[in-house]
């Protein structure tokens, strides 16, 4: 009734022989890598935002940011005065 399944076209049983038994191997690896990749990316992504960076770039000063705002227009004489002696304080 079922020749085709017992040793005939896959090889042996419903589910074939060692071809699908390898497919299912396959599988989990993939599987299972796919988990520790994605877990070594979380952890990765948590290291980057639990360091403090600085908002400052590298070399520049809050004070050397402001002169250049100031000579950029940005601001007024008034708010550069007032942001530089917060500064200083």
């Amino acid at each position: 009734m079922f020749g085709f399944c017992n040793n005939g076209l896959w090889g042996g049983g419903w589910w074939g022989g060692g071809w699908m038994m390898a497919i299912t191997w396959i599988f989990w690896l993939l599987l299972i890598g796919a988990g520790v990749w994605l877990l070594v990316i979380l952890i990765r992504r948590n290291r980057q935002l639990a360091t403090p960076t600085s908002a400052l770039p590298p070399g520049e000063s809050a004070l050397d940011i402001l002169r250049k705002r100031y000579a950029r227009g940005e601001i007024t004489k008034e708010e550069y005065d007032d942001m530089r002696r917060a500064i200083a304080d």
